[in-house]
């Protein structure tokens, strides 16, 4: 049940033995990345409650939450943080909805996703956080009720793949920890070069 995370984040990450080790206990990566900088990247320790046991996708490991889940992060040391990054692995068939507070300060409400995506957050402004506590409401589905085939009679929501907190809004931290499949990569960059091209 260990997240065991790849050589190439271990390689990105330049975890030290005993970033190395929280890595390995949690059932998904959730870290802090202050700066540009790979060794002050820390992994937070984590009590994870109203999710279901970790999941395997090829390489990956994602966890789904219950209609109300909450992550309680203790991190190494003190940071002063404003941003979070969430990495959605998957939703209903049709998209949830989710909610994210953080300390009880409202960070999203009712927000529509769907499939795999990067939630970008932002707190009011800046706090110097050793702990904090994250709460995730979202809508549910029954697989085995929204998906043909499907034998799975839990109550979903959301699945969740890695958490970052960062201090600053850099692209560097969205898709940090997983590559995202050629074929998103190649359609974007044509988006792009659409759009570029008609304006």
């Amino acid at each position: 049940m260990d997240f065991i995370p790849s050589q190439r984040i271990l390689s990105r990450l330049e975890c030290r033995p005993n970033q190395a080790h929280v890595a390995r206990t949690l059932p998904i990566p959730v870290f802090v990345a202050i700066k540009r900088r790979t060794q002050l990247r820390q992994f937070a320790r984590c009590a994870f409650s109203g999710v279901y046991e970790a999941e395997l996708a090829e390489t990956n490991r994602y966890i789904w939450t219950q209609a109300n889940a909450s992550i309680d992060c203790y991190f190494a040391t003190s940071a002063k943080l404003r941003y979070v990054w969430f990495e959605v692995a998957a939703t209903a068939p049709g998209g949830s909805r989710i909610s994210v507070q953080l300390d009880n300060v409202s960070l999203l409400r009712d927000h529509f996703v769907r499939g795999r995506t990067t939630v970008r957050l932002a707190m009011p402004e800046a706090r110097v956080l050793s702990k904090c506590t994250l709460a995730v409401q979202s809508s549910t589905f029954i697989p085995s009720e929204a998906i043909d085939a499907s034998q799975d009679g839990r109550e979903l929501g959301v699945a969740l793949r890695g958490i970052v907190f960062g201090k600053r809004m850099t692209k560097y931290q969205s898709g940090l920890m997983f590559r995202k499949p050629i074929k998103m990569r190649i359609a974007k960059l044509i988006g792009q070069w659409r759009r570029k091209r008609a304006a």
